[in-house]
């Protein structure tokens, strides 16, 4: 199974990031994207969209992440999405019924 190598790219501007992350989204990755995001909270970034479009695998350490940082984010009064969610993100956010509690937006 060939699998992209995991990397995360942020974009900042007024306030506003995008986190686009890539490949898969696993127990050794997940912690890189907590980082990420983690990042922009401390640059005082108000919105943050988390961009999953290239994401080719997640498992519950990735959701769990994703979980954990949108609560952060809430106590800082912040808010994060996620936007353009691939089909393994949809397919395993169904299956854990994490879907509406995380309310991916697709394009």
């Amino acid at each position: 199974m060939c699998q992209t190598t995991f990397s995360t790219t942020t974009t900042s501007a007024k306030r506003a990031a995008t986190v686009s992350i890539r490949g898969a989204v696993d127990l050794a990755s997940a912690p890189g994207m907590r980082d990420a995001i983690r990042a922009c909270l401390h640059e005082g970034s108000l919105r943050i969209s988390l961009d999953m479009d290239e994401v080719t695998f997640i498992d519950c350490s990735g959701v769990g992440a994703i979980i954990e940082c949108r609560s952060e984010a809430g106590v800082t009064g912040s808010a994060l999405s996620l936007i353009r969610p691939s089909r393994s993100v949809l397919r395993f956010m169904t299956l854990t019924h994490t879907d509406d509690l995380l309310d991916p937006v697709s394009p």
